[in-house]
């Protein structure tokens, strides 16, 4: 029995002790999720960094309904001001505001360059158009 948990011993404690070695050499080698921790808290100890846009739904339409952002990192606050539902969808409804009931908001950030067209799925003529960083190539 002795021989048994010497050679128990011996195998298994090597192979915990590497294990629990590559595990915390693979954690403090990832900078990606230190550096991302540390620039979120970067960023809410700075305050008016963060910009947000305010999208008022009302009965004449979206006002503004044309917007040039030159980066990322703005947030985009749509308010339904008019008393009655509405909900803007994409073309290919990758962003879908889901039905905002009056009152309800709806807020999104546009993390790529691109051109964003939304349309109202209950009035096809309330249109917004939000392009990002594309003019200021």
């Amino acid at each position: 029995m002795k021989n048994a948990t010497s050679i128990i011993t011996m195998i298994f404690i090597p192979i915990f002790f590497l294990i629990l070695i590559v595990g915390l050499v693979n954690f403090s080698y990832n900078p990606t999720a230190i550096i991302g921790v540390e620039e979120k808290e970067r960023r809410l100890e700075e305050p008016g960094e963060i910009k947000e846009v305010i999208i008022t739904i009302t009965k004449s339409g979206i006002e503004p309904n044309n917007i040039e952002e030159s980066s990322t990192g703005v947030f985009y606050k749509i308010v339904n001001n008019d008393d009655t539902v509405h909900r803007l969808v994409t073309e290919f409804g990758d962003i879908d505001t889901g039905d905002l009931q009056p009152g309800d908001t709806f807020t999104k950030n546009f993390n790529n360059y691109d051109e964003y067209i939304l349309i109202d799925d209950y009035n096809p003529n309330f249109i917004l158009k939000i392009t990002v960083g594309l003019s200021a190539k």
